[in-house]
């Protein structure tokens, strides 16, 4: 993951989206097992992923996934399209989407400096 720039991987059971793993998850647990680290080689997906992901159609509004992730503290949501994986949408993905906005709508006009 670290190598190929991941952050974040769904996790399916045969044809069924069940999870989520991030990079973070995996840091973390590594960081608190360091001194176990014959226990940490025993660890598998199931072990560390996120159960229960939230997961939307491509076709959901994009406000309501936005307040759903603020509400729930959430930092990604898997998104479909006809039932299957379309990809991943994250918290960095709506900052820069909406920095980008921000920056096309409330751009300054030349002549606008103030002296």
């Amino acid at each position: 993951m670290k190598e190929k720039g991941i952050h974040h991987l769904p996790i399916k059971n045969e044809n069924e989206l069940v999870g989520v793993i991030t990079r973070k998850d995996i840091e973390k647990f590594l960081h608190y097992q360091e001194n176990e680290i014959e226990a940490a080689k025993q660890q598998t997906v199931t072990d560390l992923y996120i159960k229960n992901p939230y997961i939307v159609d491509i076709n959901e509004p994009l406000d309501n996934v936005l307040m759903h992730m603020a509400h729930s503290h959430i930092g990604s949501v898997l998104v479909t399209r006809n039932g299957r994986l379309a990809g991943v949408f994250t918290t960095n993905d709506a900052c820069r989407t909406f920095g980008e906005f921000l920056r096309e709508r409330y751009r300054p006009s030349p002549g606008d400096d103030v002296a």
